[in-house]
């Protein structure tokens, strides 16, 4: 076969490309070096959510890691997805806060992780989102996916 087959489209290998957005500057670049290492092109990074949303119109990211931190979670994590193709959005908190991941999967989140967690885990998860998955803690499930609402 020639060199260089790296041809556009027929590798199922292909990078995918993330957006990692966090308040701190010292997360996103331990974060984008997990990831660069794991073989994902980390495609733009945003310190604000004004930032994460103008990058995603502009990148059109596979997957956008998003700190929990940043104002108006939820209401960020629906701008994010609002477009089409929708890019998955994985939320990151250091603390779990319940009702802000809850409105956050409502809004279109398709993942949550522990901001220390692994890189393996990291990018396994990621992977995972990608190609279809919903990583979301048990404790959760029933209150974003249930019924509960009917009360």
């Amino acid at each position: 076969s020639p060199m260089g087959s790296g041809a556009c489209g027929d590798s199922p290998a292909r990078r995918l490309r993330v957006l990692v957005a966090d308040r701190h500057p010292n997360v996103r670049a331990a974060l984008r070096a997990d990831l660069e290492d794991g073989g994902f092109d980390v495609c733009a990074e945003a310190s604000t959510g004004d930032e994460a949303v103008a990058a995603t119109r502009r990148e059109r990211p596979d997957v956008c890691l998003v700190d929990a931190g940043l104002e108006g979670l939820a209401l960020l994590v629906g701008r994010m997805t609002a477009d089409s193709p929708a890019p998955r959005v994985v939320v990151t908190a250091v603390t779990r806060d319940e009702d802000d991941l809850v409105a956050a999967f409502r809004a279109g989140a398709a993942g949550y992780l522990p901001k220390d967690v692994r890189a393996r885990r990291l990018r396994d998860a990621l992977a995972a989102v990608a190609a279809g998955a919903t990583m979301l803690p048990p404790t959760l499930a029933p209150r974003v996916v249930g019924t509960s609402d009917a009360r």
